[in-house]
């Protein structure tokens, strides 16, 4: 009988799950976070920022990696495809909602394949035109495109990119021509807007800022549910008429989706608890970030929201990756 008993134990211990333990002993090593952008892209200080909080709370390295490529799709893959044991996480931009419809054969779904720990930093995102433009509201600017259609032209950092998007609904919900001026990046864009080769641009606030205070560019919108606090005498896009057009530049921590839901919760909480460290939360308002504290119920929400506002306007410009 005791034989029979010690049998039983041996099978069913192995099956008896120790969250606590698990929760309790992580992290016990150095955990990798991937950064699929380029080193000092937007992305990358932000999520270094956070790094360095949760190695100092949790007594473990937190290391950036950076591997860029195929818009963030590169990095994002190879985190998908390793381990799942809260050792190798990813953090990524907006793209990774918008490319997964802008990328038709992506080898990873952002919603099963991936779990969201937090929005690090979240950016609403502005219209600007020159400062000497007689342009002064999204009115004005609706009005020229619409009294001269083709003559007005906007810049973006690239094809299938936040600002590109945003511009594309923005012509399609105000239904005039406008001509698209595509660069590498958001400061080739800048330089062209200053240059007048273009008559606006998108971008997010952190980027703006440094020319708003310069005074080198003029802000007509911003595109969040309220005034952002660095810039507020610009009204939004819902006080100018537009509904539904909330969007912001974000940065987001997430796991691969079958890591243990101790580590994922562990995870949660120290994220959250870092975004609301007095230095963090400085070092990130100060650039014009918020961080809202969702739950994870809230964060996979958001997620497939942003997903379906993107994949729709992808869908109704049958834009595509080349």
């Amino acid at each position: 009988m005791r034989s029979i008993v010690r049998a039983a134990i041996a099978v069913l211990l192995p099956l008896c799950p120790l969250p606590a333990v698990a929760q309790d002993a992580y992290p016990s090593r150095t955990v990798q976070v991937v950064v699929p952008y380029p080193a000092g892209g937007s992305t990358d200080p932000l999520v270094r920022i956070i790094c360095d909080r949760l190695s100092r709370n949790l007594g473990q390295t937190f290391v950036v990696l950076n591997q860029p490529g195929a818009g963030g799709n590169t990095g994002t893959a190879s985190v998908v495809r390793g381990a799942h044991d809260g050792y190798t996480l990813v953090a990524s931009a907006a793209a990774i909602a918008i490319n997964a419809t802008y990328y038709r054969n992506l080898s990873f779904d952002v919603e099963k394949d991936l779990v969201p720990l937090a929005v690090i930093a979240r950016f609403p995102m502005v219209f600007v035109v020159q400062p000497s433009s007689d342009l002064n509201s999204i009115a004005d600017l609706v009005a020229r495109a619409k009294q001269k259609p083709g003559d007005i032209s906007y810049g973006t950092s690239g094809n299938g990119v936040l600002d590109h998007l945003i511009d594309e609904k923005f012509k399609a919900d105000t239904r005039t021509n406008m001509l698209r001026v595509p660069h590498n990046g958001v400061p080739a864009t800048f330089t062209s807007l200053l240059r007048g080769d273009i008559n606006f641009m998108v971008a997010a606030s952190n980027a703006v800022m440094p020319f708003v205070d310069a005074k080198t560019v003029k802000p007509l919108a911003v595109t969040s549910a309220a005034r952002s606090p660095q810039l507020p005498d610009v009204p939004t896009m819902e006080e100018q008429g537009f509904k539904n057009f909330q969007m912001y530049g974000w940065a987001m921590l997430f796991a691969p989706s079958n890591t243990p839901q101790p580590i994922v919760e562990k995870l949660h909480d120290e994220i959250a608890k870092a975004l609301t460290d007095p230095a963090v939360h400085k070092l990130l308002t100060d650039q014009g970030a918020e961080s809202p504290p969702l739950s994870l119920a809230q964060l996979r929400d958001y997620v497939h929201r942003e997903r379906e506002l993107y994949g729709a306007i992808v869908r109704a410009g049958d834009m595509k990756a080349e």
